[in-house]
């Protein structure tokens, strides 16, 4: 199967009192003005467990582990000292039973701790953490309602997060405010097909997102989203709510079957073909791990670089077999920390801004 012949199809959406207007550009491998090989190195540290995400807060980099005692583990990036753990698993206050999404802020020393599980958020001071022995943290509240469904979680400030979602099938993401449960929605998800399962009402998930379901990211200070599909090869893009531009490939929507837990609740099967397992984004670029493989989290080895106006800028391939990333930019350069799936390990790369070009081949 051909995987990434790019169709770029650009919705330019105005406002409602406005005449729509589209566009569409049909895009091959070599509309990516450069290709390039990398080659990662790891991270010597000694760490137990698994790693599902981490992130860069200042001068830090946070990792949340699936099966340690305490779940976020602390490492210095400039001496790749490790500094300790945080956060103890449990369902009691200042603790997790896991966490799903590390949300960096804008502020100095702060991000947030998501617990897709329990619904609960937390903010956590990370120089106030490394000198209390007992530290809890700054700010820990409850998502409520059907909020609950939320994943990808994003900063907008401390009181406004952006997300997308398992139980919402009237948006594509969604705002939620901590303070008054207040839900703004945006987008539309793909309609489900005539002959997919209804699912039960007792159930507070939803086919629709968990079959279209996907990443989020923001782009940092503004109203722009990048929402890229795990199990189809779609990235659109949102400005103020209204969708800007889609980027796919060539391949039809997946053929989604579902399986019957129980009770008229159903989840669907993922034996298809996965896209972007994971997505981070910065001011300049959209970077998107692209999997290809149908063996989930086992085999993305290509990272796909987009700009927020959706061209395809770069496409950097590794050895390596990565499951999670995090991306540091810097003037000329950029830092990619990952999760190297094979290993365990963490996993980095310097790669520079210059013009290494290489045909490109993007088979899984």
């Amino acid at each position: 199967m051909v995987r990434y012949l790019i169709v770029l199809i650009w919705a330019l959406c105005i406002s409602c009192k406005e005449k729509n207007k589209d566009a569409t550009s049909i895009i091959s491998n070599k509309s990516f003005p450069e290709g390039k090989k990398i080659k990662f190195e790891e991270v010597k540290l000694d760490l137990i467990g698994k790693i599902v995400d981490l992130a860069v807060v200042d001068t830090f980099l946070i990792c949340s582990d699936l099966s340690s005692e305490k779940i976020l583990h602390i490492i210095g990036i400039n001496s790749n000292k490790y500094y300790g753990q945080l956060i103890n698993r449990g369902l009691g206050p200042g603790e997790c039973t896991n966490i799903s999404d590390i949300i960096v802020t804008s502020d100095k020393g702060t991000f947030w701790a998501y617990d897709g599980t329990l619904g609960k958020l937390m903010k956590i001071d990370i120089y106030k953490a490394l000198k209390e022995k007992k530290y809890l943290p700054e700010k820990e509240m409850m998502v409520a309602g059907a909020a609950r469904g939320a994943k990808s979680v994003n900063w907008v400030n401390d009181d406004l997060f952006a997300a997308s979602s398992y139980a919402f099938e009237d948006c594509r993401y969604f705002y939620f405010n901590t303070k008054s449960d207040t839900v703004s929605k945006f987008g539309e998800l793909p309609q489900a097909k005539e002959d997919w399962p209804k699912q039960s009402s007792k159930s507070k998930l939803a086919l629709r997102p968990m079959a279209y379901a996907a990443k989020i990211k923001k782009k940092p200070s503004t109203d722009i989203v990048a929402v890229a599909y795990y199990t189809w090869d779609r990235i659109e893009i949102y400005e103020r709510g209204n969708i800007k531009q889609v980027i796919c490939g060539p391949n039809v929507e997946p053929n989604y079957t579902f399986r019957d837990v129980g009770q008229g609740m159903y989840i669907p099967n993922y034996n298809l073909e996965f896209s972007a397992i994971d997505l981070d984004a910065s001011d300049k670029y959209i970077y998107s791990l692209y999997s290809g493989s149908s063996d989930f989290q086992k085999y993305c080895q290509k990272i796909l670089v987009f700009d927020w106006k959706g061209n395809p800028i770069k496409i950097l391939e590794f050895n390596n077999k990565l499951s999670s990333i995090c991306i540091i930019e810097k003037e000329n350069s950029k830092i990619i920390y990952a999760v190297d799936e094979g290993s365990g390990n963490i996993v980095m790369t310097k790669d520079k801004d210059d013009k290494i070009r290489m045909k490109s081949n993007l088979r899984g």
